[in-house]
């Protein structure tokens, strides 16, 4: 850790001498990522999440600066997958949800524009699965979800109780509502081992989609 601080002061020395300089600039924003995947890896989420957002800053100016640098987007979807992955791992599946959409939304462009990049491939294949699993956690999706299947079910059972000529168009209702209530709690329960489990194939596309940026 030590040592990235001293690689990011110089980084940071020379970015501000030359700001026009974009490959020191983007030097800046790789010595961010550094510190802060020595500081996640260390329990530091809160800063983690500093260091990440400090390269998410940068690559947001390097790529306004220059929309049609494929490395620069890529370097702006990868910074966008740090700061998510720690707020997933911090409990916010809203502020994690809404950065990977925009490291989807980038991704999803590049590959329309370099369809025959593997890494690029990749990453859109793993960011999609990450977000939509993101969106059905966020609070207002889960809470209207679980009201319609509460509803469901209540009603169901309630037919069920009150006339038993039509047990046989109440008890589908009721088994139909409570399937879907376990097919939602489950995720809902694994949220945090789902996390852990993927955040590894993800952290590892985006570097290999950094490193890629820099031939």
């Amino acid at each position: 850790l030590k040592a990235y601080r001293e690689s990011l002061a110089v980084s940071q020395r020379l970015a501000l001498a030359d700001p026009s300089n974009a490959g020191w600039q983007r030097d800046l924003s790789i010595s961010h990522i550094k510190v802060g995947d020595v500081l996640r890896a260390q329990g530091d989420l809160a800063g983690a999440l500093k260091a990440y957002r400090e390269s998410l800053a940068v690559s947001q100016r390097l790529a306004l600066a220059d929309p049609s640098n494929a490395g620069w987007q890529r370097d702006l979807s990868g910074s966008h997958i740090k700061v998510g992955g720690v707020l997933a791992q911090q409990g916010d599946p809203t502020g994690a949800h809404n950065h990977f959409h925009a490291a989807r939304e980038i991704a999803t462009s590049l590959s329309g524009r370099l369809p025959e990049n593997p890494e690029i491939q990749l990453l859109v294949h793993q960011v999609n699965g990450i977000f939509f699993r993101t969106w059905i956690l966020r609070t207002p999706v889960r809470l209207s979800i679980i009201g319609v299947i509460g509803a469901l079910a209540f009603g169901g059972w309630k037919l069920l109780q009150l006339s038993q000529w039509f047990w046989f168009l109440s008890l589908p209702i009721f088994l139909v509502a409570l399937a879907g209530a376990l097919v939602l709690l489950i995720p809902l329960i694994a949220n945090t081992r789902f996390m852990r489990r993927n955040q590894g194939r993800i952290e590892a596309a985006a570097k290999r989609m950094l490193k890629a940026s820099d031939k």
